[in-house]
Order: C-alpha cells, then sequence, then structure tokens
C-alpha cells in the first residue's frame, strides 16, 4: 500500500468532490396505517411493492393500504417501537427512526419493514444502512422487482459491482429488462482495476440461459453485447469491442449505448461523416435522447460544421429549456474539439448565468492559466463564489500563487475563505494543508493542520479527514508513534474502515518490528475491500516481511496489475529477486524506468540492492 496514494485519494474526494448526496431515490417517512392496523397476525410472505415514491411527494399522498402488506402478530413491544419510531421520523430524529426500523427488519425478517429502513437511510443520507437495510429487503422479497433494482443500485454506488451483477439478472428474471451497460459505464469510470473480471462475469451471463418462464426482452442480449463491447474497448481489446458493438446493433439497431460507443469507434477512426450519419439517424428515432445530441455536436464540430453543430444545439436546448447545463456542456464541447475562442466567448456570457457562473470562472482560470496568463487566471478563481468549485479554485490558486512565491499570501486568502464559508471549512483546510506539502514543508502543513483543529473544534470533534490527514503527516515527519495514535482514535469512532486499518497495518509492518499485529490490521482491511489494489499490495508485502515469498508475490502481482503503481512494483520487483527470479526482475524494472516519468522509491531500492540494477540502464537512472 502506498501512503502517498492513499492520502492523495483521501484529499481529492474530501476538496475536489461533489459533496452532494449519493441517494437513488428518498422516500418521505411515512408509515403506513395497515403497518399498525394488522398486528392479530404475522405474516412474513413477500409483496410486489409499488415504486417508491418521489423526495417531493406529501404525507396526503402516501401508497393505498391495498397494496402494502400488513405486518400480523406484533407483540405490544414491537407495536410500541414502531410507533416510537414514527413519532421520532416526524420530529426529524431519523437516526432514532432508522435504528428501530432496521432492527425489527432483522428481527422479523418483514420485508416491509426493510424497504422503510432503505428509503430512512437514504433520506438521511447513511449510505451503508440503506445498503444493509436494501439487501435485507432483497433477500426477504426476492419477487420483489423494486428491491432488486435498490440492492443493485446501491450496491453500484458502493463499487461491488459483481455483487449488483446478481440483483440485476434477478431483476431482469422478473420483469424482462436489464441494464448491464449501466454497470459498465459506471466500472470504466469509477473501478477501472475491476473491468476484466467484470467482462468475464457479464460473458457468463451471456452464455447461460434465462430460467424457465421468465419474460424475456429483445433488448436484453443487445444490452448485454453492448456493456461487453463499453468494457473490452476500456481494457484495450478494440477488436473485440467492435464484435460486440456489430452484435448489439444487429440485434438492436438504435441502441443508444451501443451506437455512441460506434460513433466514439468510427470518430477516432476517422470516419467522421460514417458517425455523424449513424448518430444522426438514430438521435431522430430517440428524439428525447441528450446524449446522442451531444455526441453529434461533437462530431459535427470535429468536422468544422459550426452551424450544423449550433442547430443540434438548439434543437437540445428545445427540449430541455430550463436546462442550464447544456449551455456549459456545448461550451465543453467547443474546448474539446479546439474551438478555444468560441468556448472563451460562451463561457464569458455563462459568467452572468448565477446558475453557471462559478464553473464558467472556474473553466476561463483553467483557459487562462494554460494559456500561460497567471494574473487573468487568478482573476476569475477569485471570482468563484461557493461549493465545490470554489475549493477547487482555490486550490488552482493557491497553486499559481505558490508559484510565485506567494505562498503566505495563498494561505491567508485560504483562511479569508474559511471565515466567509464555514460550511467548507475543512475542505479548505486540506487545500492549505497539501499546498504546505507542496512546497516540501510537512512541518508548516502540520502546525496549520493543528491550528485549524484548535480553532474549529476545540472539543476534540475533528472531522475524520483532518485527523487522517495530520497522521499521514506524522507519517512524513518519521513519528511513527504519533501516527499511531491518530490512527487509533479514528479507529475507535469507525472500527471497520478499510482505509485506517490499512494506513496502520502498513505502517506497522514496514516502519515497525511489530508485523504480525500489522499483518492482522491489514488482514482485516482486505476482507473488508477485498479488490483494493493498495490493501492487496500490503497484505503482499507484510507476507513478505514474515518471509513467505511465494504467496506474497501472488498478491504482489495482482495488486501491481490491477494498479501498476511505482510503489507496488518496487514491492514486487524485490519479491521477485528473492524467489531467484532475476529476469522477471530486471524485466519490470526496465519496464518501470520506461514508464514513469520519476521513480523515487525504485531508485532508493537499486541503490541499495545494486546487484539488481539491469545491465541496459545507464547509471544516472539509478540515482
Amino acid at each position: 500500500m502506498t501512503l502517498r496514494f492513499y492520502f492523495e485519494r483521501t484529499l481529492k474526494r474530501s476538496v475536489l468532490l461533489s459533496r452532494s448526496a449519493q441517494a437513488l431515490t428518498v422516500l418521505p417517512l411515512v408509515l403506513s396505517a395497515t403497518l399498525l392496523s394488522g398486528c392479530s397476525g404475522l405474516s412474513s410472505e413477500s409483496t410486489q411493492a409499488p415504486h417508491p415514491q418521489s423526495a417531493n411527494a406529501s404525507l396526503d399522498t402516501a401508497t393505498p393500504t391495498s397494496r402494502w402488506p400488513s405486518v400480523k402478530g406484533l407483540t405490544g413491544e414491537q407495536v410500541y417501537q414502531l410507533l416510537k419510531a414514527e413519532i421520532a421520523g416526524q420530529r426529524q430524529q431519523l437516526d432514532t427512526a432508522l435504528t428501530i426500523y432496521l432492527d425489527m427488519a432483522n428481527e422479523l425478517r418483514n420485508p416491509l419493514l426493510a424497504e422503510r429502513a432503505t428509503w430512512i437511510a437514504q433520506f438521511d443520507g447513511n449510505a451503508q444502512a440503506a445498503l444493509d437495510a436494501a439487501l435485507l429487503w432483497a433477500d426477504t422479497a426476492p419477487q420483489n422487482p423494486d428491491a432488486q433494482r435498490t440492492a443493485a443500485g446501491l450496491l453500484l454506488q458502493n463499487r461491488q459491482y459483481l455483487e449488483a451483477l446478481d440483483h440485476l439478472q434477478a431483476f431482469k428474471a422478473l420483469t424482462g429488462e436489464s441494464n448491464y451497460s449501466l454497470i459498465a459505464r459506471h466500472a470504466i469510470d469509477e473501478a477501472p482495476e475491476t473491468l476484466g473480471d467484470l467482462y468475464q462475469e457479464i460473458q457468463t451471463i451471456e452464455t447461460t440461459p434465462s430460467p424457465k418462464g421468465s419474460p424475456s426482452a429483445p433488448t436484453a442480449s443487445a444490452d448485454i453485447e453492448t456493456a461487453l463491447a463499453l468494457l473490452a474497448n476500456a481494457l484495450g481489446n478494440t477488436q473485440a469491442a467492435d464484435q460486440h458493438l456489430d452484435k448489439a446493433l444487429t440485434l438492436e439497431p438504435s441502441n443508444p449505448q451501443a451506437v455512441l460507443l460506434k460513433a466514439q469507434r468510427l470518430s477516432e477512426q476517422h470516419h467522421l461523416d460514417e458517425a455523424e450519419a449513424l448518430l444522426t439517424r438514430t438521435a431522430q428515432r430517440q428524439a428525447r435522447d441528450l446524449r446522442l445530441w451531444l455526441e453529434l455536436a461533437r462530431v459535427q464540430l470535429l468536422q468544422n460544421k459550426l452551424t450544423a453543430a449550433q442547430n443540434t444545439f438548439n434543437h437540445l436546448l428545445d427540449l430541455q429549456p430550463d436546462n442550464p447545463q447544456l449551455r456549459f456542456a456545448l461550451a465543453q464541447l467547443y474546448l474539446e474539439t479546439g474551438k478555444v475562442e468560441a468556448a472563451h466567448d460562451l463561457l464569458d456570457e455563462l459568467t452572468r448565468d448565477p446558475r453557471l457562473a462559478d464553473q464558467a470562472h472556474l473553466r476561463l482560470g483553467r483557459l487562462a492559466e494554460a494559456e500561460g496568463q497567471p494574473d487573468e487566471a487568478l482573476l476569475h478563481y477569485r471570482a468563484v463564489q461557493d461549493g465545490d468549485a470554489l475549493v477547487e479554485a482555490a486550490l488552482s490558486a493557491g497553486r499559481l500563487l505558490q508559484q510565485q512565491g506567494r505562498l503566505d499570501e495563498a494561505l491567508e486568502m485560504i483562511k479569508h475563505d474559511r471565515q466567509q464559508h464555514p460550511s467548507l471549512s475543512t475542505s479548505l483546510t486540506l487545500v492549505g494543508h497539501q499546498l504546505l506539502l507542496d512546497a516540501q514543508t510537512p512541518e508548516a502543513a502540520l502546525k496549520w493542520l493543528n491550528q485549524a483543529l484548535a480553532h474549529d473544534n476545540p472539543n476534540d470533534t475533528a472531522p475524520p479527514e483532518l485527523r487522517y490527514a495530520r497522521a499521514m503527516t506524522w507519517y512524513r515527519l518519521g513519528n511513527i508513534p504519533a501516527m499511531e495514535a491518530d490512527l487509533r482514535a479514528l479507529l475507535e469512532d469507525d472500527p471497520n474502515n478499510a482505509l485506517y486499518l490499512n494506513a496502520l497495518g502498513y505502517t506497522l509492518v514496514d516502519e515497525t518490528q511489530r508485523t504480525s499485529e500489522g499483518l492482522m490490521l491489514i488482514r482485516k482491511a482486505h476482507a473488508l475491500d477485498e479488490d483494493a489494489p493498495e490493501i492487496i499490495d500490503s497484505l503482499g508485502w507484510a507476507l513478505f516481511k514474515l518471509g513467505q515469498p511465494e504467496e506474497a508475490r501472488e498478491h504482489l502481482e495482482r495488486a501491481y496489475q490491477l494498479m501498476p503503481e511505482e510503489e507496488i512494483g518496487t514491492h514486487l520487483a524485490e519479491v521477485l529477486w528473492a524467489l531467484g527470479e532475476h529476469d522477471q526482475a530486471h524485466q519490470l524494472i526496465r519496464q518501470m524506468k520506461q514508464q514513469l516519468s520519476k521513480t523515487p522509491l525504485l531508485d532508493k531500492l537499486l541503490q541499495r540492492r545494486p546487484e539488481m540494477v539491469p545491465s541496459s540502464l545507464e547509471p544516472s537512472e539509478t540515482e
């Protein structure tokens, strides 16, 4: 496990990623009258639940009682607990309501209670409770398509793609509908290390007969072929991607996702006329699919058909006149296709739209920076007013100021932003911390964090992101006991956090003599997140330290395949050498030297073990 990578990933999530709610659907906290009226006899039979209500539904539009099952045979204590949950919900004490519903759902294994717990957890933003409740709902209501769909969606959000596939298969068996391409797209964006396994699993689905008596939809096979095409293309196997695409489009010529990928492949092969014709035909048939029109505009811009692209966007605006993001999407397309002047003009116009001004200024700042105009870039960055865009702008402005030798000014700017935007205080604190680390001043970074913790969190209620950042800073300073203290405190509050377990376990393995204790922590982290390459690397390195190089090699090779990162490769090279696989170690070292611009960890190993230096490397390459 590389602690640098883990820290950077945590910073990115804390600083740059949106803090918007991740729930798929939210249901108001409504307790159906039949839930408490049918207490004379318990029925655990699954039911066909209706689609969940929207978040805007009122209490007066509760689901008709005839469509909900009764929960019968409840004891007086159980009725009391449900009434307590309802009162807690009406008082916005959602944690209490959720705990009661989830406990009773597990105790009674009743799908209605599990469903209620799912929606309450989503409304409350409790992702883990929502997933637990949804899985219980799906398990107790195997014939309910909503339960299977919800479980699949929440597993997808949790990056558990193979598990989500099982529920999507159940949903397809019940409804004849499938959306495997959704999983493929999500995995490509969020977890590229899973694509190989996902490709194999979906291929297995393709060759497995449907359950007898289940409905079949004419688009199901096309969806599977499209998912396989997306995955094969992302894996670099364009020949297989083209084969799957041809099958998908034969089965369903207007499948939007297949058409989009086919147009992309045609564009890559410089067949822009064919791509435009395909997108035009399909967009006319699927007139309300915005993705098709957006891709059509992109292809038209690549051909310098500016009038045609503008007409396409005018059509998009006619379809969704109240969607301000469409105009920003046009600016993005201008940039992607090299129409920088047109992008500038449109972004300048969008800065006058309050809904898009922050994003427009942020993009203009980056353009100015790329064009070597730092003063103009700073003006745009400082024009950003709020939210995630403000945090991104603060980081970009801070780095520009740092490059100009104005780090103190950057830190004062961030302090001012924290005062003006208390809700962004944690993220902005991490921005300043990162700037100080970039300046190679970890002592100052530690002082910055401690000041923020003392000022903003006097009662030791520090956000875990700041506590974790401080732990990583202690690591950089070589103060392992202080790092361990912070990580232990984090684990006391969150004992099943794989990030903290792995960070502490790896540190004990690599920096102390407590290797067995470290391995125990890493194994627990691995059980919680079996596919994380950083954790697999930690596991392999711990086993190597304990004299098990063969088993270590197996884990390290898998970790490097999932994430070819320097520290993992350096570990693998050392293990290969210890096993006598000198040629393979040399081949790996050469590969890393060729593919990575900087290899400080590998260089340190080669200086310590000069016998591992491949003969073809120049002496300067190991300095």
